[in-house]
């Protein structure tokens, strides 16, 4: 299962209905080709207090635990895919960004495995 955990400003789920917001990281990952649509799972953590540069600035962050090994152009491609289109959602966001993790099948384990 590939996870998009995603941290935000908590103001910004009130700017845009919070299904449109993780359905389009939901789209953009499908849209990349490189993962069933049945194995993307995105989740979404808004944060009332936060601290950003040593200001309130509204953010976003996506962390993606990712099981497949991708190549380095994969995973550049993935990241500007999300970071794009979470762009267009929230054009005045300016800390937008996205961290990729890799994480070996054998470190992975779910229920749909064990049965």
């Amino acid at each position: 299962m590939q996870q998009f955990v995603v941290d935000c400003s908590a103001n910004l789920i009130e700017t845009l209905p919070v299904e449109i917001f993780y359905k389009e990281i939901y789209y953009s990952a499908a849209a990349s080709g490189l993962f069933r649509n049945e194995d993307i799972a995105v989740r979404l953590r808004p944060f009332e207090y936060y601290d950003v540069g040593n200001k309130r600035s509204d953010f976003i962050h996506v962390f993606a635990h990712l099981v497949n090994e991708l190549t380095t152009e994969q995973k550049t491609d993935l990241s500007r895919r999300i970071v794009t289109k979470l762009h267009e959602l929230f054009p005045e966001v300016e800390g937008i960004s996205i961290s990729v993790y890799e994480i070996g099948e054998a470190s992975y384990c779910d229920l749909r495995g064990l049965i």
